[in-house]
């Protein structure tokens, strides 16, 4: 949206692996969307960027989102089925629902090391999720709800707060812990007048379907497979977007769901080479600088040292040995 605002400058792609262009392609790399963020930031400024999401929310560009959501029973539904969603696609942003006896609360998270970009990614989220909830607002029940929407801002108050303030919607306590969109409870569970059971059970078959297929997509062994058959075939390690690319998801899927996995995916082509390793050295067919390159490795001697890491002894030991 904001790309398109401004006519797709060239400065939008400073950094980037990406050229100038009319517009972003359908999928880039995590890094590729940071540097993007980052320069929107540095060229427009938080507070101008900030201001498009505190205005009014045009669900026009994304009628299929208001679609699935406007069905909802309530706010709390559509926020719940919303955050799940986010989650199968989105790596750099985490949401978290919080529970409570009075609220409703969304925990909004990045990580630290991203500076102004992650504070501006925790808070503009965390907006766009109560301009989501007021959308189903019949006004009365906004009115009459007891309480207001509070946001909670991890750190103190950024420089372009005034904004936040000037928009008016929520209380904002800085120095929080974390960054936390709280609803009253009166609120989010407000009956959305447009309710429809049948299509709200249709879309909740949907979500199932498309976490159920991406998690399927994504086993450990299926990541193994894929890497396995690269090195294999082209005798390199892959790099994270190309199994990405070959298995139809983005780069920032792939790597939020190995993180869920509790691997790396270094780990896992390191896991493939060793085995690969093993399975050429008892073959007896190929010399070990042959080994070393069908694997990927620019020297025999970067190889030894890797073997010797994932076994306590060299090539040559391993082969004597088990000769």
């Amino acid at each position: 949206m904001w790309g398109s605002d401004l006519g797709w400058p060239a400065w939008i792609f400073d950094g980037t692996s990406l050229k100038a262009g009319a517009a972003l392609p359908r999928k880039i790399g995590l890094a590729d969307d940071l540097l993007i963020l980052g320069n929107f930031l540095d060229h427009v400024g938080p507070e101008k960027l900030l201001a498009s999401v505190t205005g009014p929310l045009h669900f026009q560009l994304v009628p299929r989102t208001f679609d699935r959501l406007r069905s909802a029973p309530d706010v709390e539904s559509a926020i719940k089925f919303l955050v799940r969603a986010l989650a199968i696609e989105n790596y750099i942003v985490r949401f978290e629902v919080e529970q409570g006896d009075d609220d409703f609360g969304i925990r909004v998270s990045v990580s630290e090391d991203l500076g102004i970009v992650g504070e501006f990614m925790e808070i503009t989220a965390a907006t766009y999720l109560l301009h989501i909830a007021k959308v189903f607002e019949p006004a009365p029940y906004i009115c009459d709800a007891p309480g207001r929407a509070e946001l909670s801002i991890r750190g103190g108050l950024p420089s372009w707060h005034g904004v936040l303030i000037e928009a008016g919607e929520y209380e904002i306590h800085p120095n929080s812990s974390s960054t936390r969109l709280r609803l009253p409870k009166q609120w989010s569970m407000a009956r959305n007048g447009s309710h429809d059971p049948v299509a709200w059970a249709s879309e909740q078959e949907w979500l199932e379907a498309r976490i159920a297929f991406h998690q399927e997509s994504l086993s450990p062994s299926r990541l193994k497979s894929a890497l396995r058959t690269v090195i294999e075939s082209e005798h390199r390690v892959p790099r994270l977007k190309e199994i990405a690319k070959a298995e139809g998801i983005s780069e920032r899927t792939l790597a939020r769901r190995i993180a869920d996995l509790g691997i790396t995916f270094q780990q896992v082509a390191d896991e493939i080479r060793a085995e690969l390793a093993v399975e050429m050295l008892s073959a007896g067919t190929s010399s070990i600088a042959g080994i070393a390159q069908t694997l990927g490795f620019s020297h025999s001697s970067s190889f030894a040292r890797a073997f010797r890491d994932w076994y306590g002894c060299t090539p040559t030991q391993w082969r004597t040995h088990d000769g």
